[in-house]
């Protein structure tokens, strides 16, 4: 900005480095004061800000080609930090977002009901074998209401509500970025009514026909509900193809990709095992979110990015309750375990990655440690809240009271008002030209030799008196007073900086 505003340069001088810094150290101390000090009025996002700007992110539907658009871009979604270093294995790194249940043959949506209505904690029952973790998220903003973990999750936030169908929900849509801290136990029950299981078998009628009629005579033909899934994912494993571009779908959509297409992403995948499943009597719904994430082994945390983003199934078996099934997995593995990008084809990398730095390891690496830095100080500054704030006066003055916080805000006041009269003054003293410069160097010089300058004299005069006291150096002075006159009298302003050089070698030569 001063650059662009300055009246004499457009460049980066000296001039315009000067100033920067003057005005830096002129405003830290202001903002110290302001951070530590003044009262804090509360968390940022606690403020309504309304955002008329899409952000990129997981929506509340779900329809064919939609999370294969979102996963080409490499945004930032969230990043999480596990307690005592204990991190999810990566086919445990499923960060639940939301519950479609119903469908219209084309795109899932969520129940409203269910979805709205925060249920008590105690129809959710976690199993005391197995792990459980706790962790933090620092989630980019969103726009929406919904907030990401692994299941089962108790988020401890005192206004984060349960749905009915285990989702996360705050009042407010997710404007700034904020932290949360959530304890999961991956393994768990819930006691499901009758209702939410009748409503997880509805699909829509005279729609993908060849779909029923397969789902039936499998599902005959099974000795089990497990041999039947067995079956299903064994088809998907025979001759499916993942991909980032699948061709586009007409009215009978899972029909169309089951027997014919058989080309597809996460939502192709979990939508028509979904419909597959109620077909044969088994509720189940459709979960999206994102799953997976790149660690950070510098500072130790999971990031995920909307590349990330995923679609998968949930199924509800007798004694089981809800149990997740990707039928992702059974295509590609690998974008399970190692990732999205280890498990698409050259041409769907170029897809995601064509905006990506090049892969050398050194660029990968700096990388990582500035998203660290960035992610320490996002997670401190989230975290500075009243409670922080009064810990640290309590420290410095001992008991916080006005008197003592009056005196804290008034000794750096003292400060600033002292440094800022002191750049003033500093800034405003008269600075000598070259031009004096140089006649001064002139000036101190022939005195030294004898030769004093008279008031009001000339530069010629007193060039021709040296040259008569001075024989053995007139060659020497004829030069240099024409120099002298050149540089003083034939241009405007002050002389530039190469003269006022070599005019300062000449005078030294006397």
């Amino acid at each position: 900005l001063i650059i662009l505003h300055s009246a004499h340069t457009r460049y980066l001088s000296r001039r315009n480095l000067r100033l920067t810094f003057s005005l830096l150290l002129q405003a830290v101390p202001l903002m110290l004061l302001l951070l530590f000090v003044f009262p804090r009025i509360g968390a940022l996002w606690s403020v309504p800000l309304k955002s008329s700007s899409s952000v990129t992110g997981v929506s509340d539907s779900m329809s064919p080609g939609d999370f294969s658009q979102l996963t080409r871009s490499r945004a930032l979604a969230f990043r999480i930090s596990f307690d005592n270093d204990i991190v999810p294995t990566p086919a445990e790194r499923y960060w639940r977002g939301l519950v479609l249940t119903q469908f219209d043959g084309r795109r899932w949506q969520r129940d409203q009901l269910a979805s709205q209505v925060a249920k008590a904690d105690a129809r959710f029952i976690p199993s005391d074998a197995g792990p459980s973790y706790t962790y933090n998220v620092v989630l980019e903003p969103t726009n929406t209401s919904w907030i990401y973990a692994m299941p089962l999750a108790v988020v401890e936030n005192k206004s984060a509500q349960r749905s009915a169908n285990n989702e996360w929900w705050l009042p407010e849509p997710v404007s700034q970025r904020i932290q949360y801290r959530v304890r999961s136990t991956p393994r768990y029950r819930v006691d499901e009514s009758q209702d939410q299981l009748n409503q997880a078998l509805l699909l829509p009628r005279g729609l993908n026909p060849k779909t029923l009629v397969t789902a039936t005579q499998w599902r005959n033909s099974a000795v089990s509900a497990e041999a039947y899934i067995e079956r299903v994912l064994n088809y998907y494993h025979q001759t499916f193809v993942y991909t980032l571009s699948p061709p586009t779908l007409g009215l009978n959509t899972v029909d169309e990709f089951l027997f014919s297409t058989q080309r597809g992403f996460c939502e192709h995948f979990a939508s028509s095992f979904v419909v597959l499943m109620r077909a044969a009597g088994i509720p189940a719904r459709v979960v999206t979110g994102y799953q997976g994430g790149e660690w950070n082994p510098v500072d130790r945390y999971l990031i995920v990015r909307q590349l990330d983003a995923h679609a998968w199934a949930e199924l509800w078996l007798p004694n089981r309750g809800w149990v997740r099934v990707d039928p992702t997995a059974a295509v590609a593995p690998n974008r399970i375990e190692q990732g999205l990008l280890e498990s698409l084809t050259d041409t769907d990398q170029a897809l995601v990655t064509r905006s990506a730095l090049p892969s050398f390891a050194w660029i990968n690496r700096l990388a990582l440690q500035w998203d660290g830095l960035n992610y320490r100080w996002q997670r401190w500054a989230l975290s500075y809240d009243q409670d922080m704030q009064s810990r640290w006066l309590e420290k410095i003055l001992g008991q916080v009271t006005p008197t003592r916080l009056a005196l804290l805000l008034l000794v750096p006041g003292v400060f600033m008002l002292v440094l800022l009269g002191a750049l003033t003054l500093y800034g405003t003293r008269t600075r000598p030209t070259r031009k004096v410069k140089v006649y001064a160097l002139l000036v101190n010089k022939l005195k030294r030799r004898g030769v004093n300058a008279i008031e009001g004299e000339t530069i010629s005069e007193l060039c021709r008196r040296a040259a008569v006291h001075l024989p053995q150096h007139k060659v020497l002075i004829v030069q240099l007073n024409q120099q002298l006159n050149s540089a003083f009298y034939q241009r405007n302003g002050d002389i530039d900086i190469f003269s006022y050089h070599q005019l300062n070698k000449s005078i030294q030569l006397l």
